[in-house]
């Protein structure tokens, strides 16, 4: 790896790693929302949209279509101290990529007419968060934190000062920030560093360092005493947030208030699922963790309940946080539980080349560098239970602390007794732990000081299974699948939600491991045993450190094969699907896509919820759960794929030899539903409309799609990609030119049997009229004419680009391999499916459009206020 500056004071750094043909560039800028003045509050933000709407070589789409049409892909994001730019493209086109980002960084336009557009646009994003309960919460919960501060409102500003900016505003914020001295640029993937670092000085040496202002982040005030709020809503499922004033990036104390928040709220071993929700029933959901920016961060403790808990969950929370800095602290296993997941998060984040270079930018931005991480695992590792004590004890004050809860606005909850009951139980905790309170002084920072295998080998288990294996040698991971057909297709309306909820509570216990141990062995060594189910499928997914892959293939085929449903963890699923189903009421997009689907699959399981209703989760028990499964399990075809370093026939005969006695059925599932899933679909020119008192109203309109195995799913995907994406019809005619919405997009689904293809905006009420007749206008213009051989073939280009990018992870690969063996493409589809994507022509294309874009086999799903 290089680390060095140029000229200019611009910062390079560059890691060469060829595992895959792609490479990652991102851009960071040292701005965003905390170093903006009054006037400028969400300028950094516009400006990083601002930056793709054209320069003096490039028109507005133009920085979008090469990316796409190179096989890449490209966005940023803001926060409250930088602004991140980051591309993806495949090795031959680093050099077009890195030239287009430069010119973009440095030589925008900034075009009044397109800076009007964006605002409306940036707008509409605003309305999105306001219409989102955790945002909602977030919003309200860094203004009580971060009082008197920049920091204690939304990055994105608000509707008023977006709207206020002028062209002449943008070019003085951008002269001001963006400068060499200012700016990182790293580079990670496949490419020679010394003809890299020589296209980077080419296009960003050039540009002559300016001064930069004062670099300075105030944190502002943390409230010195206890501060209670409420927000209220259109909301059906309350939220709590519990925060503490947490130290900053540079402080030894964040990872050790990191390890003891896993301990808390991590996983199904941690205190808080164990007691809060599995025992006591209080929460569905709860975790913990620690934000620790350098301006100084927070604890944060945050849960879903039932109304009626609000007040036992707060007390919960308060109980299990101070015993574990007083009475109970953490125990040996759970400090080593806490330390191995860390460093699977690690190996999970940097087996991509995006993942790989945030990480050295994040590491970048603290005072340790290059080695941050170093440092990082140096204090977990010499961490004792005594050193996370003590870290708790300092920054843990019953007396201080900001505790926000979400509500419906028709709930009885008072404010008052909120605060009155949390000051209650903060006296109680101050008598018992506070008069005594002993700190030791805190741990010192210690010193800073080739391709895969392209083709998968199969195997035929004498049990009639079929296991498929890809040999990635320097992989740190053992990836295992395991899937058959089951899902939504096995279910009836009266049993809906069936097989999600037995896939759920596969990896609970066996008959020769309680829920206990067994949890143990999956959480001590930092791996994850799930089970899943989708549309067509139901299985179990392995993701282990290799060298632990017998001991939990062993453990996923006892979970498969001698499961057991605790009752306990049964009743806890039950709420948390309860509380789930109350979120999906709060989500008008999730209302958008049911109301959809139960009108074009009518009475199809495709129409159902994957979770299901209440009426039906109600009805099941663990013996009825338990049957389901077990019955299609025995039925199979089962298809078990892995991807990892071993060789491949060792990894097989291991395998074999643990499933010897389980005699599937191999002739194919009988309990699925084969029936075409479009006929009782309700076609309407009528909109289907749910009233929800929101911002925006969502909108999806669509129509009978293609199934896997369809000889058109390639064309198909090509024609999804014409219109979406940043350089797609969609986003340039409704959203650039006609400013309708922050978002939109194609909506394009397979299953096993046919699904749907459509688009899906979320707009101001107002324009909802608009935005129909642009959709419906887009989808039939392919039919009344072929796209472009160039728009063809861009798609293609990005098609392929991002299928070797999203194949990154062996998780993905070993996933792919299996379903697509499952649903009818075959397990190499990943491989193969390139030569399908490139044959795709204009032609083909326009006539799998007249195919499928039909007015009168349509539906129209608008969830919002009246139009």
């Amino acid at each position: 790896m290089q680390r060095l500056y140029l000229d200019n004071g611009l910062e390079v750094f560059l890691k060469e790693d060829h595992f895959t043909n792609s490479v990652c560039m991102q851009c960071w800028v040292g701005v965003g929302s905390a170093l903006e003045t009054e006037k400028e509050r969400g300028m950094a933000h516009v400006l990083e949209h601002m930056l793709f709407k054209g320069t003096k070589k490039l028109k507005v789409g133009d920085f979008a279509k090469i990316v796409e049409s190179s096989g890449g892909n490209v966005n940023a994001y803001t926060t409250f101290d930088r602004t991140v730019y980051y591309l993806n493209v495949t090795s031959p086109f680093a050099q077009k990529g890195l030239e287009i980002l430069a010119d973009c960084i440095y030589n925008s336009s900034f075009d009044a007419e397109e800076l009007r557009k964006e605002q409306e646009v940036i707008v509409e994003e605003i309305k999105r968060g306001l219409d989102s309960p955790s945002s909602r919460l977030g919003y309200e919960m860094f203004a009580h934190t971060y009082l008197g501060s920049e920091l204690g409102r939304p990055v994105i500003g608000s509707k008023e000062s977006v709207e206020g900016f002028s062209r002449q505003d943008l070019v003085q914020f951008h002269q001001k920030w963006y400068t060499p001295k200012n700016l990182r640029v790293l580079v990670v993937g496949s490419f020679n560093s010394e003809e890299m670092l020589g296209w980077i000085n080419t296009n960003f040496g050039a540009k002559k360092a300016e001064p930069l202002p004062e670099l300075r982040i105030e944190r502002g005030q943390f409230p010195e005493k206890i501060d209670t709020f409420l927000v209220r809503g259109d909301f059906q499922q309350p939220r709590l947030q519990l925060v503490f004033k947490g130290p900053n990036l540079n402080d030894s104390d964040a990872i050790l208030l990191s390890l003891g928040s896993f301990a808390l709220g991590s996983g199904d071993l941690s205190r808080f699922s164990q007691r809060l929700r599995d025992r006591d029933g209080v929460v569905a959901n709860v975790g913990a963790g620690v934000w620790a920016p350098h301006y100084g961060g927070l604890i944060n403790f945050s849960a879903f309940m039932e109304e009626s808990s609000i007040f036992d969950a707060i007390e919960g929370i308060l109980r299990e946080t101070f015993a574990l800095a007083y009475d109970e602290p953490i125990t040996r296993e759970e400090l080593q539980r806490a330390e191995v997941n860390l460093k699977c998060d690690k190996y999970y984040q940097e087996e991509t080349l995006e993942g790989l270079a945030q990480s050295f930018g994040f590491g970048l931005s603290t005072e340790q560098k290059l080695f941050y991480e170093d440092m990082y695992m140096a204090v977990v590792e010499k961490a004792t239970p005594e050193d996370i004590t003590q870290a708790w004890r300092r920054w843990l004050d019953p007396q201080k602390m900001v505790v926000g809860i979400l509500l419906s606005d028709k709930s009885d909850i008072d404010e008052k007794a909120v605060q009155l009951f949390v000051e209650k139980t903060a006296a109680e905790l101050s008598q018992k732990y506070m008069s005594h309170k002993v700190v030791l002084p805190k741990v010192a920072m210690p010193a800073t000081t080739k391709k895969a295998e392209k083709y998968a080998e199969v195997f035929k288990l004498k049990n009639g299974s079929t296991f498929i294996y890809r040999r990635r040698p320097d992989a740190k991971f053992f990836n295992l699948i395991g899937t058959t057909e089951g899902g939504s297709r096995s279910e009836v309306i009266e049993n809906t939600g069936i097989s999600q909820s037995a896939s759920s509570l596969l990896a609970e216990a066996t008959e020769h491991l309680t829920r206990d141990a067994l949890m143990r062995k999956i959480e001590g060594s930092g791996s994850s045993l799930e089970g899943f189910s989708g549309k067509d499928s139901l299985g179990l997914s392995l993701n282990c450190l290799k060298e632990d892959w017998q001991n939990m293939s062993e453990i996923f085929c006892a979970c498969m094969l001698e499961p057991v449903f605790p009752e306990q963890q049964w009743q806890t699923l039950k709420r948390q699907i309860a509380e789930s189903l109350k979120a999906q009421e709060d989500s008008p997009s999730g209302q958008c896509v049911k109301q959809f689907q139960e009108n074009m699959f009518k009475g199809h399981p495709y129409s159902f919820q994957q979770i299901g209703n209440q009426k039906s989760v109600n009805s099941f028990n663990t013996k009825n759960l338990k049957e389901f499964y077990l019955k299609i399990r025995d039925k199979g075809p089962w298809i078990f794929s892995a991807v990892s370093a071993m060789p491949a026939q060792e990894v097989f005969t291991f395998f074999e030899g643990l499933i010897s006695t389980w005699h599937p059925q191999s002739s194919g599932q009988k309990i699925i539903n084969s029936s075409d899933p479009f006929a009782g679909a309700a076609f309407s020119e009528t909109p289907y409309f749910l009233e929800k008192n929101r911002e925006q109203n969502h909108i999806l309109y669509g129509f009978p799609g293609l199934s896997w195995r369809d000889k058109n799913r390639a064309t198909l995907d090509v024609l999804e990609k014409i219109l979406g994406g940043q350089g797609g019809r969609l986003f340039l005619k409704l959203r650039d030119e006609q400013s309708l919405a922050y978002s939109i997009s194609p909506i394009v689904g397979y299953g096993a049997a046919p699904w749907a293809v459509g688009a899906y905006i979320a707009c101001a009420p107002k324009k909802t009229e608009q935005a129909i007749i642009g959709m419906k206008n887009e989808f039939f213009a392919l039919c009344d004419a072929a796209p472009t051989q160039e728009e063809v073939q861009s798609s293609i280009n990005y098609i392929i680009g991002n299928l070797e990018l999203d194949m990154q992870r062996g998780l993905a690969q070993a996933r792919n391999m299996a379903l697509m063996e499952c649903y009818g493409p075959g397990y190499d589809d990943f491989v193969t499916y390139s030569q399908s994507v490139l044959a795709v022509t204009p032609q083909k294309v326009q006539a799998l459009a007249q195919q499928l874009f039909d007015a009168k086999r349509a539906v129209t799903s608008i969830v919002g206020t009246t139009y």
